[in-house]
């Protein structure tokens, strides 16, 4: 086997950043073939050498021994506002390196670094393409390292444009059913700061109700302040953002986000969380056609959006069908109790 030197990488060391984002590249170009594009050498730039306050990201980099090549690379993030026994792994091993133990060594490196913040419980995860959920060598490999699936999510895809008239007889069809309790408002790029405190408050419910099997998170403590870190950096990685809420009675009671890479030709759905209180009013219907008729008539180049939903989620996989969206690959969700 090549002897490997894993180490910490410097975001704003150019050379080696650009060798470990050339290779996640290739990696996920290999691995998941049905995603329409990848975030940009510049978009990953603006990302890791922006810090925000809810999290901390950490890159590290598999050299070879004696020549100093990149052949795989991780990330970890750190939530530093909530869930504090916690960090979140990425890993990557470049397609001509793989089996040869590089993945191995990542994964070492993360949990040694996660112990060392003081987390306990290290999170991973992988796509596989839908229909072929069996026996998975990545899931494999990981239940080999003590790894356990907890939780997944469905990765959906939607094709754009929607066929005519569909989202505006599905708005109506929502609204007939909230009437005018609710007040549907759509906001490019950011949000008025009226509504920042009430965005955060529906958002950050979002992880503690998704089933997570025998794992259970804090609800997060995303504040206006470090949401609007998010935003910004979001914005300066060229990204275009989208914006739908629910008001009711003043108090905004459910959101959807999407984003549009710079580009324009593909949209991301971040995100789709109605209060608890607040459910049954199909309202995360009409949330999500007000985004996407937005998101229509701001980039008509845009030709898919993709969303993820927790796999237990019936009522959002119902309303997804009825917008077009289709089944491509489910994100299965991994985690390990770290000891040293």
């Amino acid at each position: 086997m090549t002897r490997l030197l894993v180490e910490l990488l410097d975001a704003h060391d150019e050379a080696s950043f650009a060798a470990y984002h050339g290779l996640s590249e290739r990696a996920e170009r290999a691995a998941y073939q049905w995603k329409p594009s990848f975030y940009s050498l510049d978009e990953w730039r603006r990302y890791f050498g922006t810090p925000t306050a809810d999290t901390r990201d950490e890159l590290f980099v598999a050299r070879v021994a004696g020549t100093g090549a990149i052949v795989g690379g991780g990330n970890l993030a750190f939530p530093l506002l909530d869930n504090l026994d916690t960090a979140w792994f990425v890993i990557a091993v470049d397609p001509a390196h793989q089996s040869c133990g590089v993945g191995t060594a990542l994964l070492r490196f993360a949990e040694e670094r996660a112990l060392t913040a003081g987390r306990h419980t290290l999170h991973g995860g992988t796509e596989i393409r839908f229909g072929h959920e069996g026996e998975h060598p990545r899931i494999a490999w990981l239940a080999r390292e003590g790894y356990a699936v907890y939780a997944s999510d469905r990765y959906s895809q939607l094709t754009l444009p929607t066929p005519a008239g569909l989202l505006a007889s599905l708005s109506r069809e929502a609204a007939a059913a909230h009437h005018s309790a609710y007040e549907i408002v759509t906001c490019r790029e950011t949000l008025p700061a009226a509504l920042v405190e009430g965005y955060c408050a529906v958002q950050n419910q979002l992880v503690a109700d998704a089933p997570t099997g025998t794992l259970s998170f804090e609800e997060e403590r995303l504040t206006p302040a470090a949401w609007r870190e998010r935003n910004a950096r979001s914005r300066q990685m060229g990204r275009h953002n989208l914006f739908t809420l629910a008001v009711g009675g003043g108090e905004v009671v459910a959101h959807t986000d999407a984003f549009v890479t710079p580009d324009g030709r593909r949209a991301v759905q971040a995100g789709t969380t109605v209060a608890r209180e607040h459910r049954g009013h199909r309202l995360g219907l009409a949330i999500k056609c007000a985004n996407l008729l937005a998101l229509e008539a701001d980039h008509p180049e845009c030709v898919v959006i993709d969303t993820t939903t927790n796999s237990a989620n019936a009522p959002m996989h119902a309303v997804n069908d009825r917008l077009g969206f289709r089944p491509v690959a489910e994100a299965v969700q991994v985690a390990k109790r770290l000891v040293r």
